[in-house]
């Protein structure tokens, strides 16, 4: 079984032995994956998922039936969660490129169920060298539906999740660039 970070977001696959085939899977609503656990015949797998709607649930996956069941409904303190808005994974361009193609920064935009316009909150995480993922946040939750502020989270140069060249790219000494 293998859990892969794509842009933030969880997809997990399993990996024949010895033939080295991957197994196709039902696929996980999109969020992050918190563990992986194989039953003890190796049928079946639980994970636990954290989204933009859910704090972490379990899911049970059958691999031989190529099924996915949620065991659990994680409580969010009564909100409704189709009131929460799930976040779109977006690109944006900077001023440099790579093989003479423009790069792009990748950002998690929440935008509010209503019309707008709307305010925009700009979330730098922490680090520097970390990423923002798309795990349930009551802060982020508050700000978009309660508020109606649109948040942008950009996984910005430096950021992890992306190769040791995208990782490296805010290694410079301040007001210099390469």
């Amino acid at each position: 079984m293998l859990s892969i970070n794509e842009d933030g977001i969880s997809r997990i696959s399993v990996l024949t032995l010895p033939g080295r085939r991957f197994v196709a899977l039902p696929k996980l609503p999109g969020g992050v994956l918190l563990g992986i656990r194989f039953n003890a015949t190796g049928e079946r797998v639980a994970v636990t998922l954290s989204s933009a709607r859910s704090t972490a649930d379990a899911y049970v996956i059958d691999l031989g039936e190529r099924s996915l069941t949620q065991w659990t409904k994680s409580e969010i303190g009564g909100i409704d969660e189709t009131a929460l808005v799930e976040p779109d994974l977006i690109r944006y361009p900077t001023f440099d490129a790579i093989n003479g193609e423009p790069r792009t920064i990748p950002a998690f935009v929440y935008r509010p169920q209503r019309s707008g316009p709307h305010p925009v909150l700009v979330l730098i995480h922490g680090g520097p060298e970390a990423q923002f993922r798309p795990y349930f946040s009551a802060t982020i939750a508050y700000l978009v539906n309660e508020l109606g502020i649109a948040v942008v989270a950009p996984n910005v140069r430096g950021s992890a999740g992306y190769g040791k060249s995208y990782l490296q790219l805010d290694n410079a000494a301040c007001g210099k660039t390469r």
